[in-house]
């Protein structure tokens, strides 16, 4: 790529919110750093997403996504390989992703890479809006950035969040937890997917969770078989055979009901991590990011559904319960919590909460704590 293509990429990434911009003059109430948001007009205080520092990602980036890719298509193409076993392995896990053109991968996009024969097929908005695909945003590393926990920081401008000492998920204390703000649901889902990577992490291996349950990703359940084989399975720099997605499956499916002597089950208490070594099948960082963002879109409907009012909880509440659904399939399914809600008595609510999600206990404990009490009618 010539100097004049990345000082024009580079451009573009800062003009659609890609990338942060420093201020020059930083008034009081602003930030040094934010980021362009393309949907206003420049003049339009709503066209400057404040953040605390240069690497902080942007909280709108999904809406900014969504918008520019329905109105500006012709940035954006369907990464195609020719099919055949001469392809390179990091080419092959492109097919089907949509890419920005000014945000190319490693090694360029399709047909500048050294004897790259792959192509771009043109992006159309009616063709794929019903199609779950990922934007690839290549070495901009969006969602890496959300895995770091976010430091304690001496903040205090008024407008933008504040951070606690012991907010260790970088959860914001201020006013973006009142009662009746506005936060869209795309800014909840990405605050939402911030805390599950900042308190599960991505883990790319396979492993069985507490219940037993064959697991990978962000918490990611892949007991149905044709869900394991659904996903994109790498070996080192490869995809995994057909017969080596079988194997895993298999050995997996057994270790779930393996038990010991005693009649118990032997894999169902083992960290995560022992399982690392156990089976050389990974799972793509971009496919663990687009199943976590499809499930917890699926998961924020499914609630809006079950309860008309949802959208005027705290958003410390509205995490709680998309937590529940993400880890335990649902939260109006758990004996006497969504009774505690109705009654909006906290002891209660708080208690039924802690018996249910034990094992994530000091995070819903911090979102409780988050919730102001005067949304409780009894506290």
């Amino acid at each position: 790529m010539s100097k004049s293509d990345k000082l024009r990429d580079n451009l573009y990434q800062r003009m659609h919110g890609f990338k942060t911009v420093k201020r020059g003059y930083v008034k009081k109430g602003q930030s040094e750093w934010y980021y362009i948001d393309p949907r206003y007009d420049d003049d339009d205080r709503r066209g400057q997403i404040d953040v605390i520092n240069e690497n902080s990602p942007n909280p709108q980036l999904s809406g900014i996504l969504a918008d520019d890719m329905d109105k500006n298509p012709e940035n954006y193409y369907i990464w195609r390989t020719k099919g055949d076993d001469k392809v390179r392995s990091t080419h092959a896990a492109r097919e089907g992703l949509i890419f920005n053109k000014h945000i190319p991968p490693e090694g360029g996009n399709p047909g500048e890479d050294y004897n790259c024969r792959c192509w771009a097929e043109p992006y159309e908005p009616e063709k794929y809006k019903n199609k779950q695909m990922l934007v690839d945003l290549g070495g901009l590393d969006m969602f890496k950035d959300l895995q770091n926990e976010m430091k304690p920081v001496d903040f205090n401008l008024n407008g933008l969040p504040q951070y606690s000492e012991n907010d260790k998920a970088g959860i914001a204390t201020d006013a973006t937890y009142g009662l009746t703000q506005n936060m869209s649901d795309n800014e909840l889902l990405n605050l939402m997917a911030h805390n599950l990577l900042a308190t599960e992490k991505m883990k790319n291996y396979i492993y069985l969770d507490k219940f037993g349950h064959i697991t990978s990703g962000v918490g990611a359940l892949l007991d149905d078989e044709k869900a394991f084989k659904s996903v994109p399975w790498m070996i080192g720099d490869r995809l995994a055979t057909e017969k080596e997605i079988d194997d895993a499956y298999q050995m997996f499916t057994f270790k779930r009901f393996e038990k010991n002597e005693n009649g118990e089950f032997k894999n169902h208490n083992r960290l995560a991590e022992s399982f690392e070594n156990e089976c050389n099948l990974r799972v793509p960082e971009a496919y663990m990011v687009q199943r976590m963002m499809t499930h917890l879109k699926e998961d924020l409907t499914r609630a809006k559904r079950k309860r008309t009012d949802f959208d005027t909880y705290p958003v410390p509440l509205k995490l709680i319960i998309l937590d529940f659904y993400y880890n335990k399939g649902s939260f109006y399914n758990q004996p006497g919590l969504p009774q505690a809600l109705n009654a909006r008595d906290a002891k209660l609510f708080q208690e039924k909460m802690i018996r249910h999600m034990a094992d994530r206990d000091k995070w819903t404990q911090e979102q409780f704590s988050l919730i102001p009490k005067k949304f409780w009618k009894s506290y």
